[in-house]
């Protein structure tokens, strides 16, 4: 995991899913602010794993915390995988 390109330097940025792991331990409540794809409504979403929208309960992904766009996705094949069902924020 690397640090850097995003909104300050100090925070972490998402290259693998390995980085996602690493993320989830040492940064459990980070967050970060993302469109819903369903609603596009800007919600507070959990900067790393899958996080569900509180207005329509669609999966939210952490796009802003990758590094660069890349296919397949990193959150798209955590998803895949079972790995992410994502989480409600309260």
């Amino acid at each position: 995991m690397k640090f850097g390109k995003n909104e300050s330097d100090d925070r972490p940025t998402v290259d693998s899913a390995e980085d996602v792991i690493r993320g989830l331990r040492k940064h459990r409540n980070l967050t970060t602010f993302e469109l819903c794809p369903q609603c596009d409504i800007g919600q507070s979403v959990y900067a790393f794993g899958i996080s569900t929208c509180p207005d329509c309960g669609a999966g939210i992904i952490p796009c802003s915390m990758c590094r660069e766009c890349r296919t397949p996705c990193v959150y798209e094949e955590i998803r895949n995988a079972g790995g992410g069902k994502g989480r409600r924020r309260r």
